[in-house]
């Protein structure tokens, strides 16, 4: 208990989820305390620390250059981070379009955290736009040994494949994909641009056509 108020351990990105929630209903803003929604403007961490990891996530109140100033003021004041912080510091980067840094932040942030497949899934996008190719196949891997039921991670591995040139893998892992999610377009429009860029121009056609009709194939 502090200050009369029963403290109750819950995830982190639990707990600012539902502060800005709430912060957003008009009729709950004033009745937070002042050091609760205006902590994060001069980073007065005053308040428990299960919200303490993140001086500055809460959308909405600052911009997004205010938000990066803050984090990186978090992380060189030897505070405790974790691979969330360095996400959406990574989120803040790429609003910003500084996309360099924005990679180094989601390094760290799957260094931190190598069990978040999402943090995988999003650093291998990046490698992928950068034609780091190898890199993105490596972490993409990571990303689907650690979540194999989420079709993402296939679609973007796809991609890479499709990229490099080697489209029977491509076409293998995109197969995976539509399997794992046979009502999401953007994996047969992947698989038909494969298809189109190996010659396979029937097999595109097909799958194109689904591709825009959202039909799934028959089995």
């Amino acid at each position: 208990v502090e200050n009369g108020h029963e403290l109750v351990e819950v995830p982190v990105s639990f707990a600012l989820t539902r502060l800005n929630d709430l912060l957003k209903n008009p009729e709950s803003q004033d009745k937070f305390p002042a050091r609760i929604r205006y902590y994060i403007r001069d980073v007065k961490l005053e308040i428990h620390p299960i919200l303490k990891v993140y001086p500055a996530q809460i959308s909405g109140i600052i911009s997004t250059e205010e938000e990066m100033e803050l984090f990186n003021k978090y992380i060189n004041g030897n505070n405790k981070v974790d691979g969330n912080l360095y996400f959406h510091l990574g989120l803040c980067y790429e609003e910003l379009k500084e996309y360099d840094k924005e990679m180094e932040a989601l390094e760290m942030a799957v260094k931190l955290n190598p069990s978040e497949a999402h943090y995988c899934n999003i650093l291998g996008t990046l490698y992928r736009n950068r034609g780091e190719y190898n890199k993105a196949e490596e972490i993409l891997k990571e990303a689907i040994k650690l979540e194999p039921k989420e079709w993402s991670n296939y679609n973007t591995l796809g991609a890479v494949y499709r990229d490099k040139g080697e489209y029977d893998k491509a076409e293998e892992v995109l197969k995976k994909a539509i399997k794992l999610n046979p009502d999401e377009w953007i994996n047969y429009n992947l698989l038909g641009a494969t298809y189109r860029d190996k010659g396979a121009y029937e097999e595109a056609i097909r799958i194109l056509t689904v591709s825009y009709t959202h039909l799934t194939l028959p089995t």
